[in-house]
């Protein structure tokens, strides 16, 4: 996926960082063994979610961040450009299609991916 094909993204919107910190402590569909960190390090600056729609939205998401550790992502990657580590690695995306679903549902209301289509 490049920028080329940011026609894919079906909604996106930046979140206030004090919104994302009350919508993680109010019950995050991501329960992390190391969960108290990563919220920490989500909310210390600007997040902003998207929604993809394509028919493999995943995969060519996950090919375009690389790896979850930096050191094993390949070159051209958005971590391999940019993470700092595992936990810090400067993008979250979805493992499924299912997630996907979860997540987006996490972040959106359902008016408003409507409206994207």
């Amino acid at each position: 996926m490049s920028l080329d094909e940011a026609r894919d993204i079906a909604a996106s919107n930046e979140i206030p960082v004090r919104a994302l910190d009350r919508a993680l402590a109010s019950g995050s569909p991501f329960r992390l063994p190391f969960y108290g960190s990563l919220v920490k390090f989500m909310t210390s600056g600007p997040c902003m979610p998207m929604v993809l729609e394509r028919d493999d939205a995943v995969a060519a998401l996950r090919r375009t961040i690389g790896a979850t550790d930096p050191a094993e992502a390949e070159e051209g990657t958005v971590r391999k450009l940019y993470a700092e580590s595992k936990e810090r690695n400067a993008i979250h995306a979805s493992d499924s299609d299912e997630n996907a679903e979860r997540e987006a549902a996490f972040f959106f209301p359902e008016t408003e991916l409507l409206q994207a289509r």
